[in-house]
């Protein structure tokens, strides 16, 4: 009878204890329910109705009107859609490959790794905003530093290239500059795999007789997997959400030649007050970046879950 009071004291306490932890849960989870759930959730409802703050109509009821009119009606969107792929595709590349090759060399670098890595992080703690400020002074055509360093190689001679005033110009100076900002991110996370690696695996494989190509591609490439994998998805997430850049530097010209999803999707809400037509093509873009996260997690899933 004792054993059996004590059994039960203690079960009440161990009870009370992990009250005691939701309890002190409530304070995030209502921050959270306020922050995220509440605006999601709003966001979701308005997805369902033609609001448009403009005209000073009630929001009205359109179930999925909007859906139809983003995918069969609204040619701009799916352009927009398209273009961020056409930026995406050679930025990932790029920040991957010279992301690698920088990691590779602050590996092997024993004294002052921490100064020239804090160096080459400078980019990412630079706003999208103040880095597309400058980075637009670069790209001016007459007092511009590029047209400038261009001329005294006299590779373009007396000629003014206005690198934002021209298609495909101004979709290469998005690409240069969001390579610029954000490789250093896939560099640190690149080399926090490497310096994870045993190196014990160098030494038997220099023994083996492995040369240096072949220790890259049979021991850091597969160690890496996993690594690099994660960072592919964050700038994935990232280039889908790219407008600081946009705004500040083309927005969205000329012509719309550098008009992201995101940056259209900003039009729609805040420029032509759209506000149930922002809202779906929001969790449009959602779902289309959380299709292609699940697609690479499945893909990869054994080398995430060795890492």
């Amino acid at each position: 009878m004792f054993s059996k009071t004590i059994k039960f004291s203690s079960n009440k306490i161990k009870w009370m204890l992990s009250q005691e932890k939701f309890t002190l849960l409530i304070p995030a989870v209502v921050l959270l329910l306020f922050i995220i759930v509440i605006p999601l959730l709003y966001s979701l409802v308005m997805s369902l109705f033609d609001w448009n703050l403009q005209t000073g109509y009630p929001p009205r009821f359109v179930g999925i009107g909007n859906l139809i009119e983003a995918f069969f009606k609204d040619d701009r969107f799916l352009s927009s859609i398209w273009r961020t792929i056409i930026i995406g595709v050679p930025v990932i590349t790029a920040q991957v490959i010279i992301g690698m090759i920088l990691a590779l060399q602050l590996s092997k670098i024993e004294k002052f790794r921490a100064f020239f890595t804090s160096i080459l992080i400078i980019p990412v703690m630079v706003s999208p905003m103040i880095s597309g400020m400058a980075w637009r002074m670069v790209f001016v055509p007459r007092y511009g530093i590029l047209n400038y360093i261009l001329r005294l190689l006299h590779i373009i001679g007396d000629k003014e290239i206005d690198w934002l005033g021209t298609p495909k110009l101004a979709l290469i100076a998005v690409i240069i500059v969001e390579i610029w900002r954000m490789m250093p991110f896939v560099m640190m996370i690149l080399l926090a795999g490497l310096q994870s690696i045993n190196p014990e695996l160098y030494e038997a494989s220099a023994i083996d007789g492995a040369s240096g190509w072949q220790q890259y591609f049979l021991i850091i490439l597969p160690l890496l997997s996993a690594p690099l994998m994660v960072a592919i998805l964050i700038r994935i997430i990232d280039v889908f959400s790219l407008f600081g850049t946009i705004y500040t530097l083309t927005q969205g010209g000329p012509g719309g030649a550098t008009e992201t999803v995101s940056y259209y999707i900003y039009q729609q809400g805040f420029k032509f007050m759209r506000i149930g037509y922002a809202s779906l093509l929001s969790y449009v873009v959602v779902c289309v970046v959380m299709v292609l996260v699940i697609l690479s997690l499945r893909a990869n899933k054994n080398q995430i879950v060795e890492a």
